[in-house]
């Protein structure tokens, strides 16, 4: 995937992240939003990785989502752990 053009967000559209982010208590989710805010500053996707201390996929991987669905797919954790090996009694 190509790096995306800086100023792809409209003013609403940045100033609603700025917002979602200062509410935001869940650290991955405003990593969300700082790489789609930077995204549109210009900054590319390893200095934004360097940055926020997370893999370059995984900031490929917001945007596509913010480019599918905006702030809703965006903040989806679809984290699926292994299935437990204990019974409902254990």
């Amino acid at each position: 995937m190509e790096q995306p053009l800086s100023g792809f967000l409209t003013s609403s559209e940045r100033k609603l992240l700025f917002a979602e982010h200062k509410r935001e208590t869940d650290g991955r989710i405003r990593d969300r939003y700082k790489a789609i805010l930077l995204l549109d500053q210009g900054w590319s996707y390893r200095k934004i990785a360097e940055a926020l201390l997370i893999n370059q996929n995984s900031i490929r991987r917001y945007f596509a989502a913010f480019q599918e669905g905006g702030i809703d797919t965006l903040i989806l954790l679809n984290y699926h752990g292994r299935p437990s090996q204990l019974s409902e009694i254990q």
